[in-house]
């Protein structure tokens, strides 16, 4: 009887030890086929936004004043007002508490978190490099443009990234208070 019931129990270790094989490897083949089998939707009106960035060049628009507020999956919120001159940041400032304890903590910090205030032309050529980047799946762009000066006004670019630990990534950019400035020359 004893060499019956420990008969059983291997039987029973054997199962379970085919079970445990054979469910790993369903789920190894299902992870690996999600990559083959996931289409690359994208959702973004290319035709649309070539039209918006078109116009807005066409304008000549290179002195201007524009507030930026960047979120995206860091904590906090940059908001920063930018001057530009020639279609060059001559002037940039951080105006959220985020931003500034961030700076008085750290000096070194400044350069790296006023990077993401750019020109709108700037904003333009990031938005088509999200958008020819090959890197990503489920891509979705979303833009409200500005209807007298062409400018993007708001902007939410989310994605999946499976190459980081961070899968589904949302960066939006909102832009207001813009004001064209008149140089002395045009005066």
């Amino acid at each position: 009887m004893k060499n019956y019931i420990s008969l059983i129990k291997g039987t029973i270790a054997v199962q379970q030890f085919i079970l445990l094989i054979f469910t790993v490897l369903f789920l190894s083949f299902t992870l690996l086929s999600c990559d083959v089998l996931v289409p690359w939707v994208i959702e973004f009106d290319k035709e649309r936004f070539d039209l918006e960035w078109a116009a807005w060049e066409e304008q000549g628009l290179v002195d201007y004043s524009v507030r930026q507020e960047h979120s995206n999956y860091r904590p906090g919120m940059l908001i920063a007002t930018i001057v530009v001159q020639n279609g060059t940041i001559i002037e940039k400032e951080a105006l959220d508490e985020w931003s500034l304890a961030q700076l008085e903590k750290n000096s070194d910090y400044k350069p790296r978190i006023l990077d993401l205030v750019k020109t709108i032309s700037e904003i333009y050529i990031y938005i088509n490099s999200r958008y020819e980047s090959k890197e990503k799946k489920g891509l979705n762009i979303e833009i409200t443009y500005n209807k007298e000066y062409h400018y993007p006004e708001y902007i939410k670019i989310s994605y999946e990234n499976f190459d980081e630990a961070i899968g589904l990534r949302a960066e939006t950019i909102l832009m207001s208070e813009f004001i064209p400035l008149v140089s002395e020359a045009e005066e």
